[in-house]
């Protein structure tokens, strides 16, 4: 039988970083900068809630005044508990990742990925602590 666990929601964090593979210094100060986040969802708008940008990017022009924001790397994360029974597995799906992604599970990188239309999955069963 098969248990799906979302991690949709409101529960997450975001920072912008010019790494792809964090360093512990790195993670600290993503910490200090982070902001609250909603997946799915799209990194302007929750820079809008969280008061980083200035007027509305979907509406005018004001999307010009954001365009910084594709300049940039976005590092989206969020805790979660998961308790697997003798047995069971665990897989992490991420469906619409845009567009170049690195995972990382526990700070240990998962796989990477180019295209948003093509699921990313994987087997997590090992790396859960």
């Amino acid at each position: 039988m098969r248990n799906r666990v979302s991690l949709n929601g409101a529960d997450w964090y975001c920072a912008q970083s010019n790494l792809c593979e964090p360093d512990v210094a790195e993670i600290e100060r993503l910490e200090q900068q982070r902001f609250p986040a909603t997946v799915p969802g799209e990194v302007r708008l929750d820079l809008l809630r969280a008061g980083r940008l200035k007027g509305d990017p979907f509406y005018g022009c004001n999307n010009a005044a954001s365009r910084w924001v594709e300049e940039q790397d976005w590092w989206y994360w969020r805790e979660f508990e998961l308790e697997l029974q003798p047995g069971q597995r665990a897989w992490l799906m991420l469906h619409g990742a845009d567009y170049s992604t690195w995972t990382y599970l526990n700070g240990e990188l998962l796989g990477e990925h180019e295209g948003m239309f093509s699921r990313q999955r994987y087997d997590i069963t090992q790396r859960l602590r």
